[in-house]
């Protein structure tokens, strides 16, 4: 449902951020997470996505390059 008072796109940074993350598109998440809400917390997010998805995998190397991402 969209509000006639919200801008369309104000939530598109981090929308955008998230969805480089989950797509891992590590190097437009990292220049997203000046642009998102709050410059100091989406990296932590973002930490904790790659973290995650490193203990799900199964691949070594693409565990092994989400651990990196982690850090």
């Amino acid at each position: 449902m969209l509000d006639d008072e919200e801008l369309l796109g104000k939530n598109a940074p981090r929308d955008l951020f998230f969805w480089a993350l989950f797509l891992d598109r590590f190097q437009l998440a990292t220049y997203l997470c000046s642009k998102t809400w709050n410059p100091s917390i989406a990296p932590l997010f973002g930490a904790q996505i790659y973290r995650r998805a490193a203990r799900l995998t199964l691949d070594s190397d693409t565990k092994q390059q989400y651990e990196e991402n982690a850090k």
